[in-house]
């Protein structure tokens, strides 16, 4: 299997990920999950976790644009690639990028 991009989603925290390996992405859930009861924030416990088969260049230009580091890291790295992030309700990509859910 080749590398997959996918978005998991739980409340408003986001992940980008990519990768050859599907434990990868009850990994990834989990680990959003710890970084949300550590921070001691109350959250629906719904994970929504989409393969992206169209959308992954607009995720990829969302998180360049929001992070040099991150642009650098999506731009020097080819395969496996996680991203956790926060994206607030009133930020003006939220409603598009959970629309690829």
């Amino acid at each position: 299997m080749g590398y997959q991009h996918y978005l998991i989603s739980i409340d408003n925290i986001h992940a980008y990920l990519v990768t050859n390996d599907k434990h990868d992405i009850e990994r990834t859930a989990d680990r959003m999950v710890t970084i949300l009861e550590n921070a001691n924030v109350k959250f629906l416990p719904i994970v929504l976790a989409t393969h992206l088969t169209t959308g992954s260049d607009f995720v990829r230009a969302l998180l360049r644009r929001e992070s040099p580091e991150v642009k650098q890291k999506l731009d020097a790295r080819k395969g496996f690639h996680l991203t956790v992030f926060a994206l607030s309700p009133e930020h003006p990509s939220h409603a598009k990028l959970m629309a690829l859910h």
